[in-house]
């Protein structure tokens, strides 16, 4: 029996959530499914360089296109009808004009995927709400973006979770540690995970808080902060982690935080979980749905203030409660599906193909 062939295009593959779940795919699908991954723009040469040379050959295509250029998508469309898959399935709103070339020129099925709880502006807004009507399959992240589909639209959205499941590191973690890790931006909140650096300092001087990422515009801004308040070496920033060095790092850590109040999956929340770090998060998006506030994280309030302060410190002050949080954490985890497991499920591959999916991932 033939695999089913799909094609799954990104507009750039960069470091990102999106762009690490397709790469994950892009090796870990059972045979049944032949996936290949379509780049209209450039590629971080780094991200796919521990890929086998027959999953780069074959299945990983690169348009190397101009951004917003008809002539990208007239030659990713003549790429996709060479391919002749089954699913076209497009990721974040720049892609969108090839589905509907391909919805609207060919036969092939075509699937929209949602990774956000709004529109992210205007572009985004039409560009998805055409797809929304052109698209054979509606999918989201997370119930976050599913519920906000919901909202749009009338037909069922199917949701595909992008949780990557990954094996424990034993690493030693350096004690009262933060770590942030993700685009040094604005909408991710950055400035209030060091304003609490701030006031943790003021209980303990032996806290840290370490900032991994590209700069996207603010990071002189928040050096200058950190500055102003006098952080000295307890306040780091990093250059960008590629995924295959992101277990590795965070495992080092106590805590993950992340202050940003718009978010769909969350997907370094979950890996940070699976490497026994608390979450320092913000009950937004798909993350109260694998956190609960003292339980198994830490819910950031709208302004960090000396009473969450307080409360971290409480925390992390008492053995007995740190180590129920991460118990804890680990049965949230247990009761997540599988990127791989949702994917094969929602595009109506063997059952059987899932169930080996999960044992795999499991072992």
């Amino acid at each position: 029996m033939k695999p089913v062939k799909l094609v799954h295009v990104l507009p750039q593959i960069k470091i990102g959530g999106v762009e690490s779940a397709a790469l994950y795919m892009l090796n870990n699908l059972p045979d049944s499914i032949e996936y290949h991954l379509l780049c209209l723009e450039q590629v971080d040469h780094r991200l796919i360089e521990h890929l086998p040379e027959a999953v780069l050959s074959k299945r990983l295509h690169v348009i190397n296109g101009k951004r917003f250029s008809p002539l990208t998508y007239i030659k990713a469309f003549k790429r996709v009808k060479s391919i002749d898959p089954a699913w076209l399935i497009c990721s974040l709103w720049r892609s969108q004009p090839l589905l509907w070339l391909v919805a609207l020129f060919t036969n092939i099925s075509t699937a929209f995927i949602f990774h956000n709880n709004k529109f992210k502006h205007w572009l985004d807004r039409l560009s998805s709400t055409l797809s929304l009507k052109l698209c054979d399959k509606v999918c989201g992240d997370s119930k976050a973006s599913q519920t906000f589909l919901g909202k749009e639209i009338s037909r069922p959205v199917s949701i595909i979770n992008h949780y990557i499941p990954n094996a424990k590191i034993d690493a030693i973690k350096q004690p009262k540690s933060m770590v942030f890790v993700g685009r040094i931006a604005r909408n991710k909140g950055v400035e209030q995970a060091i304003h609490l650096l701030s006031l943790m300092l003021q209980f303990d001087k032996a806290w840290s808080l370490d900032i991994y990422g590209p700069d996207e515009g603010v990071k002189a801004e928040l050096i200058a902060l950190g500055e102003g308040l006098n952080l000295g070496e307890t306040l780091k920033f990093h250059d960008s982690l590629l995924p295959q060095q992101v277990s590795e790092t965070l495992a080092k850590y106590s805590y993950l935080i992340l202050p940003s109040k718009n978010e769909g999956m969350a997907m370094i929340v979950l890996e940070a979980m699976q490497q026994g770090l608390i979450p320092l998060v913000r009950p937004v998006g798909q993350i109260p749905s694998y956190t609960k506030d003292q339980h198994s994280a830490l819910w950031l309030p709208d302004e960090i203030d000396v009473n969450f302060a307080q409360q971290l410190e409480k925390l992390d002050n008492d053995v007995v409660q740190k180590q129920q949080a991460r118990s804890n954490i680990k049965q949230e985890l247990n009761n997540m599906s599988s990127i791989s497991c949702d994917f094969s499920q929602v595009f109506h591959f063997n059952k059987t193909d899932s169930v080996t999916l999960i044992r795999e991932e499991l072992d």
